[in-house]
């Protein structure tokens, strides 16, 4: 069984959890063309022109026309910073496998601190990780 009493045992369970349950996205992309269009287009746009020649606040490409970036948005974000590095495929796997690692790691921390034993730990998570919201919010 999986000894969850040292720091380094959780995050290595963490992280293995979290790319198990985003195998799918990472390897498909993101599913919801709706956040598609609302967050990611809108946050790659404000970047792009923010490194590039000023910043936009009116984006004419959609509809009649929204404002740019759409609430909420992705450009909050610190790895966003990093776009005109990096490809944004590559931004939006750290984000995802960052965020589900730390959710996870902290869902473990939480059933430890209430004295739930290890494998009800491992249970709880799974049923974290995998449950609609999260998979839908991922």
């Amino acid at each position: 069984m999986i000894n969850l009493d040292k720091k380094s045992y959780i995050l290595s369970f963490s992280l293995l959890i979290s790319l198990l349950s985003l195998s799918k996205l990472l390897y498909y992309g993101p599913s919801n063309i709706e956040s598609y269009s609302e967050d990611i287009y809108t946050s790659i746009k404000f970047f792009h022109s923010l490194f590039g020649n000023g910043s936009v606040f009116w984006n004419g490409q959609m509809g009649l026309g929204a404002p740019a970036p759409n609430i909420p948005s992705l450009i909050y974000h610190p790895l966003f910073l990093f776009s005109s590095l990096l490809s944004i495929k590559t931004i939006l796997f750290i984000f995802w496998i960052f965020h589900q690692t730390l959710a996870s790691f902290f869902f473990i921390k939480i059933c430890k601190s209430l004295n739930i034993n290890n494998v009800f730990s491992i249970i709880a998570c799974l049923l974290f990780v995998f449950s609609s919201p999260t998979i839908n919010y991922s």
